[in-house]
């Protein structure tokens, strides 16, 4: 019974483990349909107008993107690329054929958790629209409190790896030092489990402890 007892809690703290780890996530837009203008053999003008909100009922893997406006949209950037030659949106797509932008070059975009709980948020590629390189710095909130704040990166038309690595945030906004389109890809990022859930897991442990100490006493 007492090894039961280790093998129970071993396997407790292993199943937590497992389950923070499999919410982390790459988010790199490709596993939606956004339109399909692939099938159309057309332009993506009409996609470049689509919000990320909307495109799925629970919104794309449990962000709030568009702080209620339209401020991120995602594009078929090798669709995209190949219609209007001159852009780098190839260059950003970094994984796949879509990535996400800020629609019409808003110097100011927030990005929301909108499910309980909080996010980690680790990093992601940006990349100019155009040629002109241009800086962007990020903050990180909790709670409508500044908890993170960054210098300023600078981003080319090459695909820019900036990591932040940043613990239990529900909003990242995003602030450009000119009125610019930018392009993004593999957003990544680390759901944190709500304090429910953590004291469920807490209770569970608990409650093998005294199932343990229980067969002792037998």
């Amino acid at each position: 019974m007492k090894n039961l007892s280790k093998l129970a809690v071993t396997g407790l703290f292993a199943a937590a483990s497992f389950s923070a780890q499999a919410q982390n996530s790459t988010l790199g837009f490709d596993d939606h349909d956004w339109g399909g203008n692939e099938r159309e053999n057309r332009p993506p003008a009409r996609e470049m107008g689509k919000t990320i909100d909307g495109m799925d009922a629970n919104n794309y893997h449990g962000f709030d993107w568009n702080n209620g406006t339209n401020q991120i949209a995602v594009i078929n950037a090798t669709m995209y690329d190949t219609c209007h030659p001159g852009s780098n949106i190839a260059n950003g797509a970094t994984s796949g054929h879509y990535a996400a932008f800020n629609v019409r070059g808003e110097t100011e975009t927030q990005i929301d958790w909108s499910g309980t709980g909080t996010f980690d948020f680790i990093g992601a590629n940006w990349t100019t629209f155009r040629d002109t390189d241009f800086n962007l710095s990020f903050e990180g909130w909790r709670a409508g409190e500044l908890v993170y704040s960054s210098s300023d990166h600078t981003i080319t038309g090459e695909a820019t790896l900036i990591s932040l690595n940043w613990d239990d945030i529900d909003s990242l906004r995003i602030s450009s030092s000119i009125a610019s389109t930018w392009i993004m890809d593999d957003f990544t990022v680390s759901a944190v489990p709500e304090p429910s859930v953590m004291a469920l897991m807490l209770g569970g442990l608990g409650f093998v402890g005294f199932m343990a100490a229980r067969s002792r006493k037998k």
